[in-house]
């Protein structure tokens, strides 16, 4: 008798069989799943690609412009160092250029008192030849050194030869000079300064001063000192031989 067939149901599946299926199952899944995650991670790789490659141009860019400042600065540090190289040459040429001009007011100075003191000198030496030479002529015709306007030939004092180096002159001013007589003394000490100088005697007095000062040495000094109940120094400059 022949052996009997068996019928196949979907339902005696091996448990093999829907494991396979289940695995099978999840493993699409998986794919699915992780197609979806590759897509986006790809797609976050493009976008950091980008940001890195836009990164990288401006990283050069930011180079680029860093070794052009480099540059300029290295540019500029040797332009400042000229710069200061000059101005410490003009520094030094400007001391150099006050002290030739402070040597040079120097010398100036030195050879403006040279010639102060060369001209001073020739004045002397000319005053002195002046004098020597109007010695000589007084000595040889026997005139006055200075100018005397006396009244003809009238010597105030015969027989006096001023000769010495310094001469002092004292002269009484007190009352007595006013006039020969006591009466006309007291009638003249009540008058005003200008009318007691116009006494006569005073006057005398005053031309015999001149008369002496006339006939003095032209290298003598003199010093004049009028006297009363006190002395007292006449002339521009009072101590002091002239």
């Amino acid at each position: 008798m022949p052996a009997r067939r068996r019928q196949l149901s979907p339902f005696n599946l091996s448990f093999l069989d829907i494991m396979f299926c289940g695995f099978g199952a999840v493993t699409l899944l998986v794919l699915i799943v992780n197609s979806h995650a590759v897509s986006q991670r790809r797609q976050a790789h493009a976008e950091l690609r980008a940001k890195v490659g836009e990164a990288a141009r401006e990283t050069r860019a930011a180079r680029q412009l860093l070794a052009r400042l480099r540059t300029s600065l290295e540019q500029k540090d040797g332009e400042m160092a000229r710069a200061r190289e000059r101005a410490g040459s003009v520094r030094r040429q400007v001391k150099a250029a006050r002290a030739e001009l402070a040597r040079l007011r120097e010398t100036r100075q030195a050879r403006d008192n040279t010639m102060n003191n060369l001209r001073a000198e020739i004045q002397a030496l000319e005053e002195r030849r002046r004098q020597a030479a109007a010695v000589k002529a007084a000595r040889r015709t026997g005139r006055q050194v200075r100018a005397f306007a006396g009244e003809g030939r009238r010597q105030y004092l015969t027989g006096l030869r001023l000769e010495g180096k310094r001469v002092l002159i004292l002269v009484d001013a007190s009352a007595s000079m006013l006039d020969t007589s006591i009466v006309n003394i007291i009638r003249t000490r009540i008058l005003p300064p200008p009318q007691r100088r116009q006494s006569e005697k005073w006057r005398q007095a005053v031309r015999t001063v001149e008369w002496l000062l006339a006939n003095m040495a032209p290298e003598a000094t003199v010093r004049l000192t009028a006297f009363n109940s006190e002395a007292r120094e006449l002339g521009p400059s009072p101590r002091r031989w002239l």
